[in-house]
């Protein structure tokens, strides 16, 4: 708790310094409310934090929510990120639209790609998607057609409309709708066949590979539950602060750390190990010697930051990584949208038993050990 104050007052801070650079380059909104109607048409990056947001306006840049209720009905040339509870989107974005939420609901029409990370994810006939589409969740309704690349993970599936392209599937159960016509190939993963209702159309390549029953066991309710408790929710906002005070204040930093975890990441966790361990003994050995206390404090204040903005760094890592991956390029993309993709996914590992702890520390001591290291080369050079 004390760390989550630390974290949340050190952001207090900073931002009336670094708020006037941030503000010359977005357009940022923090209400309990917002409503913004198809008469504003903004410009610039639009950033939204509210409780309910509803927004019909044109954006001509990349858009942000971050809130509880979100309806999007806007126009936007960018990309368009959104993190709340339940998110309805039936505008259109001409670049790629990525949403964490509980409830989602797609009606509209998407150039780019699609990751949609939710408890039930309903994607309507109306929407119209032109690119590679990814869906995780627990429920998932899939009744538009897809002519790409279809990734699904959840519980429940649900396909009802007509897929051509390539498609995987990894589910506990998989319903075919009298809608659908399914050709091209199609890889499932589940623990029984597929059942099709009357009237369905499946001429695809069929490759099935039968897994162990998948149980239920409440880890995406007791996520939700525990994601809304308050330090928890304080601590993932202050993270998320200082994602975006990195990608866009110190992009430089980000980008060469992000380089850097990339390029060498098991390096950097040796590093990382080896710094968290060693340098609080050599602190501690300059505040013994009243000649190096001055050596010791700047050393344990470097330490103390570091230690504070890991998180956001494994992030930030976590997003580029994940966004290259979707978007099948040799390139890692540092920006505000995949650090924040990334942010929840390095909030939700905790959730994850055994597993998801040991990722998240290891992440962390890589993120720790690649900032050791871009500073000894900063120094050095």
């Amino acid at each position: 708790m004390r760390k989550n104050l630390l974290t949340f007052i050190s952001v207090l801070i900073l931002a009336p310094i670094l708020w006037p650079q941030v503000a010359n380059s977005a357009e940022i909104i923090t209400e309990t409310t917002v409503n913004l109607g198809n008469t504003n048409t903004y410009f610039e990056n639009l950033y939204i934090g509210a409780g309910s947001t509803n927004i019909s306006s044109e954006v001509n840049a990349d858009l942000t929510i971050i809130g509880g209720e979100t309806f999007i009905s806007s126009r936007v040339t960018g990309d368009v990120f959104v993190a709340g509870g339940a998110v309805e989107f039936s505008g259109q974005v001409e670049g790629d639209l990525r949403i964490i939420g509980g409830d989602v609901r797609i009606t509209g029409d998407v150039i780019g790609d699609i990751l949609i990370i939710g408890g039930n994810v309903f994607v309507d006939k109306q929407a119209t998607l032109l690119n590679d589409v990814m869906l995780i969740g627990g429920d998932i309704n899939f009744q538009s057609d897809s002519n790409k690349r279809l990734k699904v993970v959840a519980g429940k599936v649900f396909v009802d409309g007509m897929i051509s392209g390539n498609s995987e599937i990894t589910t506990q159960s998989l319903l075919v709708g009298s809608n659908s016509d399914i050709s091209g190939n199609l890889s499932y993963y589940s623990p029984k066949k597929f059942n099709q209702q009357e009237g369905s159309i499946v001429t695809a390549e069929i490759n099935y590979n039968k897994i162990n029953t998948i149980r239920d066991t409440g880890i995406i309710k007791n996520t939700i539950v525990n994601f809304l408790n308050f330090w928890l929710l304080l601590k993932f906002i202050t993270t998320l602060i200082v994602a975006f005070i990195l990608v866009h204040i110190f992009k430089i930093f980000s980008v060469r750390v992000n380089n850097i975890l990339s390029s060498s990441f098991f390096k950097s966790i040796l590093i990382g190990f080896l710094s968290i361990f060693l340098l609080p003994v050599v602190i501690l050995i300059f505040f013994i010697s009243l000649v190096g206390l001055p050596i010791g404090l700047l050393l344990g204040l470097i330490f103390t930051i570091l230690m504070l903005i890991a998180p956001a760094v494994s992030g930030v890592f976590i997003g580029s990584w994940i966004r290259k991956v979707f978007n099948k390029t040799n390139e890692y993309v540092v920006d505000f949208h995949s650090a924040a993709l990334g942010v929840v996914l390095y909030t939700i590992l905790q959730f994850i038993p055994y597993v998801g702890g040991f990722v998240r520390l290891i992440v962390l001591i890589a993120a720790f050990g690649a900032m050791v290291r871009f500073i000894r080369k900063s120094l050095f050079k």
